[in-house]
């Protein structure tokens, strides 16, 4: 029998600010559409058609707005959350490994983002700076356990050396974490 496949937890707000601050900026500029519409609409029933049928459809229109404005704005702002959602992610990702490259941690696997995320070619950049950052590291330890060997033939050879001084300075400013 296989084991259970573990579904993964979606958060949609990544980053709270951006997210829903776009949302309700794009569900926003929805309202002078509307009341656009709705001008337009009433100006038709007011100017166009005869008073009995304006009375007939007033009524409800004004409440039948109100409810597909309601509707329409919080579809768009759904859609806004998981549009950005897309490219929060991403962001949020490529910070945190920043931040982790800054304090000398570097990623042990190759970096990827979700399939539909929007910049995935960023991972391969990515990717390529943390190469060029393992390979300068090693090549700065292979130079440190070179000079630490170089070291050590002096000292057997003389101890005195006052060259040993300088390379166990350059040795302490050498460090690969």
């Amino acid at each position: 029998m296989k084991p259970k496949k573990k579904m993964a937890k979606r958060r949609y707000l990544i980053n709270k600010k951006f997210q829903l601050g776009n949302a309700l900026l794009i569900a926003g500029l929805q309202i002078p559409c509307v009341l656009l519409t709705g001008l337009v609409i009433s100006s038709f029933f007011l100017f166009i058609l005869d008073s009995r049928m304006v009375a007939s459809f007033n009524t409800g229109l004004l409440s039948n707005m109100i409810f597909s404005l309601l509707v329409v704005s919080a579809g768009v702002a759904w859609f806004s959350i998981r549009f950005t959602h897309k490219i929060v992610g991403p962001i949020e990702k490529t910070g945190a490994l920043l931040r982790d490259i800054a304090r000398g941690r570097l990623p042990e696997n190759r970096i990827s983002f979700r399939k539909n995320d929007r910049f995935r070619e960023l991972s391969k950049d990515l990717n390529e700076i943390v190469a060029v950052i393992k390979k300068e590291k090693k090549t700065l330890g292979d130079i440190r356990h070179e000079l630490a060997a170089l070291k050590t033939a002096m000292t057997e050879k003389d101890p005195d050396n006052p060259d040993i001084l300088k390379i166990d300075a350059i040795l302490e400013k050498i460090s690969v974490d």
